[in-house]
């Protein structure tokens, strides 16, 4: 327990730390603070591993609190600390103590993980990363499991723990406190208190209430970590976009460090990630630097991964993982060609219209798909109707409510045009899951543990805030206001 204690704290404290110098206060930090630490964690560790760096969880903790600590202390940071707020920080500090106390406590007895056959090859992914056994890593393991999951359990190995009990039910009530956060921070100008809380409720209870994402809580799996990253992404971006907190760019490299993490963890992250990003590239409220950012940190990410992964098995080409790495190098130097590629009338228009074309472009792509191998997406939508509607993959009726809001929203709501932001990353997300299974090379089946059925807990959070926000900010098709 001393060694979870100790790492749980660790990842709270520099997660923590980094949002502070953000500029975050209150509520905020302790909700962001326990994702943006696993974000820290992932994305050091995951570079840590390709340089060749040991592979001790000590050597990885040392720039995850050293970073944003320096970054807090710097003069020229304007949210840096001084001596006047000192005891608000450390009360904070002493606030991330307490919650972490008690999450190890509390949940370090037997019985509160969730497993199943992939649960069990991330551990092994783990133990092995650990140990620096390097060489009986095998493809399953490095392409599959990735660096995510395996590096946050790290540590317990440093005890023959395994695994951190406490880490993923931290991570559930973290995304749903951070849910909450951004509805209260979008809502608080615009509705009456009692409205905005009455929405926080709503909120809530959608969530709360998924079987699923309760479940996925305690799961030993990726999913619960991408459906955090995916909400910070696209959510900050959506409060920079309607310009929702004060000097919203600050919260702009929280964005930054989410990318890599969540690319780091599952397969198909590379384009969860792309999908959160392409409508912040389209809005005009980035600025043209931001955009490239955004590109790059998604590019050098998947290149870093994918690259690793083809040098260290020696792939040939034609595998999903050479495709990948071939995809981060072409979004690497679409970055460096944005700025000279806006001089072209045509690319200006693909820019501006970036969501319609890459929603388009999916929904194409999967027909085509279907026409070559119709009997792959067939027996997947069979899957998905057993899994979602006759109660085969254990949701109950909660996804299934959350796909009726949605659509009724998409088809009675005028949406306001920066909603895309929310809205794109929701709406391509069936096309994409579909579309993966024809990378895969085989079609989804019926059950709990079916990997489609397993990735829609990914998108739940994001599905949440954007019919909140959808009902708050839209209007009636057809309706006009009183001039």
């Amino acid at each position: 327990m001393i060694v979870e204690l100790i790492f749980v704290f660790l990842i709270y404290l520099s997660g923590f730390i980094f949002v502070y110098s953000l500029g975050l206060r209150g509520f905020s930090i302790l909700a962001f603070g326990f994702i943006a630490g696993l974000a820290l964690q992932v994305s050091i560790g995951g570079l840590q591993l390709v340089i060749g760096l040991p592979t001790t969880p000590i050597l990885t903790a040392f720039p995850m609190l050293l970073l944003p600590l320096f970054w807090l202390l710097y003069k020229r940071n304007p949210n840096s600390i001084s001596r006047n707020n000192l005891p608000r920080f450390f009360l904070f500090v002493t606030a991330v103590f307490v919650i972490t106390i008690i999450s190890v406590v509390y949940f370090f007895g037997e019985g509160w993980a969730a497993f199943t056959f992939d649960s069990y090859r991330y551990l092994l992914a783990s133990r092995l990363m650990y140990s620096g056994r390097f060489d009986i890593l095998s493809e399953d393991l490095l392409t599959k499991r990735m660096f995510g999951v395996p590096i946050i359990h790290m540590p317990a190995q440093m005890s023959g723990e395994f695994y951190l009990r406490s880490v993923f039910p931290l991570l559930g009530i973290s995304t749903v406190a951070a849910v909450l956060w951004f509805i209260k921070k979008s809502l608080e100008d615009v509705l009456s208190k009692r409205v905005v809380w009455l929405m926080i409720a709503v909120a809530a209870l959608l969530i709360i209430s998924n079987n699923r994402f309760v479940w996925n809580m305690f799961y030993i799996n990726g999913h619960m970590l991408c459906a955090a990253l995916a909400l910070i992404i696209s959510a900050l971006g959506w409060l920079i976009a309607q310009n929702k907190v004060n000097n919203p760019i600050r919260l702009f490299p929280l964005i930054i460090v989410s990318i890599p993490a969540l690319i780091f963890t599952r397969p198909e992250s590379v384009i969860i990630a792309a999908l959160a990003i392409v409508p912040m590239v389209a809005s005009d409220r980035f600025s043209l630097r931001q955009k490239q950012i955004l590109l790059l940190t998604h590019g050098i990410a998947t290149t870093i991964f994918y690259g690793y992964v083809t040098w260290f098995l020696g792939v040939g080409i034609g595998r999903f993982h050479v495709l990948y790495l071939v995809f981060g190098i072409a979004v690497i130097c679409l970055s460096g060609l944005f700025k000279y590629l806006l001089n072209l009338k045509i690319f200006v228009f693909v820019v501006k219209h970036a969501s319609i074309i890459a929603e388009i472009t999916l929904w194409v792509a999967l027909a085509l798909l279907y026409l070559y191998n119709p009997a792959v997406l067939t027996i997947s939508i069979r899957a998905a109707y057993e899994n979602l509607l006759l109660g085969e993959g254990a949701w109950g009726l909660s996804f299934v409510i959350l796909i009726a809001i949605t659509f009724a929203i998409l088809f009675i709501i005028d949406l306001p045009k920066n909603m895309a932001i929310l809205r794109f990353p929701v709406t391509t997300f069936l096309p994409t899951m579909f579309l993966l299974a024809y990378l895969r090379g085989g079609a989804y089946r019926v059950g709990p543990g079916d990997s489609m059925n397993r990735m829609l807990v990914q998108i739940v959070p994001l599905v949440v805030l954007f019919i909140v926000m959808a009902i708050s900010f839209g209007k009636p098709r057809g309706y006009r206001e009183d001039e």
